[in-house]
């Protein structure tokens, strides 16, 4: 007798194993489950010979109390399977023979967790390095990685999170530590998040999650205005001395790709065959380059011969065929930074001519630049007040973060005394703000105020308040250098 749900695609079945015979002459009666086409069996561990068995009816003949017993285990058998696969239907989860008969058996299906998802994932990307992926881009998953045992730790206080416990609200909760602990930007906060949703969608290609939870999770990217270099600029970053070679080797790649357009990515993998002498007779540079998949040929310019002439028996290049030395894009970008730590650290320690050009550059950059005019009392106070007490100049770029966030949290405190605020919930109010881009409701801002203005008085104070708030997410938050990211 075949039970029979759904058109025929889940079936239960009972039958006796004839080829397996024990000393009693007795047989096993297995349960065969089929779904889909696909059959799964187990062992009942019931026996019985072939004559006291009704194949038709699926049950052992008899009316003794063995026989009763027996036939009473066969249907509750029967009866906790359709139980389990009504429970999935409930779940929304996946059916098939197998689920089912292993839920029945105890043998519950193996639960996988975030950081495995991230692992498989990382090194997946890794074995198509060179293939289908570039290295920057496993580079890129490993620190996202990193970055989510971080969140789980100090946020969530867990060394793991199983999938099924993922929500959206735990890309909400992500995206506010990235741009609160991490202090990373809106573009920077974006991409590591899309980093995870790619990470939980490979997940559920593996059939080990449903669907995924975050995948509704946007946000609006911020337009990043891109402002080239002047030429006084790079001659003053051409001609700039460095008593540490790194440094010297860091700029001349800088600039090469300034002279050649060439991305730093396509200049890693430059070597002597993508030099040749064009029609008319000078060298010129041959790259395909990575972002587009597009091949370029390009001039080269005699700063750019320079450079490279200089670099022809450097240990690098020869031991790895390379025509510069270029170091990680990690290592690259690290050494860049301390490059303009160093330009800035002039305004400091550098002649009075030099001096009073930087700061004129400054100012006129903090006053022409719409995004840094919020900025510019906090950073003329630190270049007039703090930086002349900074003795070295490797301490300059620690003592403006110093500065920042002692100025910030003074702006905070103030903000709070003035206006009557209560500090965590204001701090929450930012936090949502970073993360929404929404300008705080009144209802919200109402909710912070330790005395609650009259009827007649709320609307002002309350606007106010958002006003000051934003004014503060303008100067200290927004446009800031960020953290590692």
């Amino acid at each position: 007798m075949n039970t029979i749900i759904q058109r025929s695609t889940f079936c239960i079945r009972f039958l006796i194993i004839k080829s397996k015979e024990n000393k009693n002459g007795e047989h096993p009666i297995y349960c065969r489950v089929t779904c889909n086409g696909k059959r799964k069996e187990f062992a009942t561990g019931i026996w019985v010979i072939e004559k006291k068995w009704n194949s038709s009816g699926e049950r052992i003949i008899g009316t003794t109390e063995t026989a009763q017993t027996f036939n009473y285990t066969l249907n509750s058998i029967r009866n906790n399977l359709f139980k389990i696969k009504a429970n999935l239907l409930d779940l929304g989860k996946k059916i098939s023979s197998e689920i089912v008969v292993n839920n029945h058996l105890g043998k519950t299906e193996k639960k996988h967790t975030l950081l495995e998802a991230h692992k498989y994932y990382n090194d997946r990307l890794k074995s198509l390095i060179g293939k289908d992926c570039a290295l920057g881009t496993f580079k890129r998953y490993e620190i996202s990685k990193k970055l989510i045992e971080q969140f789980l730790k100090e946020k969530k206080f867990l060394s793991d999170i199983d999938l099924n416990e993922l929500s959206y609200s735990f890309a909400v909760d992500y995206s506010i530590f990235l741009k609160t602990v991490r202090n990373c930007g809106n573009n920077t906060t974006i991409k590591y998040v899309n980093n995870l949703k790619a990470v939980i969608n490979a997940a559920v290609d593996n059939e080990w999650l449903l669907v995924n939870p975050i995948s509704r999770f946007t946000s609006k990217l911020d337009k990043v205005e891109k402002i080239p270099l002047t030429e006084q600029e790079l001659n003053s970053i051409e001609n700039k001395d460095f008593a540490v070679d790194r440094l010297t080797e860091i700029r001349d790649v800088f600039v090469f790709c300034c002279y050649t357009g060439i991305a730093y990515a396509d200049v890693e993998k430059l070597t002597s065959e993508n030099i040749f002498i064009g029609i008319n007779g000078k060298k010129q540079v041959r790259v395909f380059r990575t972002k587009t998949e597009t091949e370029a040929v390009i001039p080269l310019l005699n700063q750019a011969i320079i450079i490279l002439n200089k670099y022809q028996n450097h240990p690098i290049c020869i031991n790895k065929g390379k025509l510069l030395p270029v170091l990680s894009n990690q290592k690259y970008n690290s050494y860049l930074k301390e490059i303009a730590d160093r330009l800035l650290a002039k305004l400091r320690f550098g002649t009075v001519e030099e001096q009073a050009n930087l700061r004129k550059s400054i100012m006129d950059l903090l006053t022409g630049e719409i995004q840094l005019r919020s900025k510019k009392e906090l950073i003329e106070k630190f270049i007039f007040e703090n930086l002349p007490l900074v003795e070295e100049a490797e301490d300059i770029p620690a003592a403006f973060d110093n500065f920042v966030n002692e100025e910030k949290q003074k702006a905070l405190t103030e903000l709070c005394e003035q206006e009557g605020l209560i500090p965590e919930k204001l701090n929450q109010i930012i936090g949502n703000y970073l993360f929404t881009e929404r300008k705080p409701l009144r209802d919200e801002v109402f909710d912070i105020l330790i005395e609650k203005p009259k009827l007649l008085e709320r609307k002002n104070v309350v606007e106010r308040v958002i006003s000051k708030v934003l004014n503060f997410i303008d100067t200290y938050i927004n446009g800031l250098p960020e953290g590692d990211n």
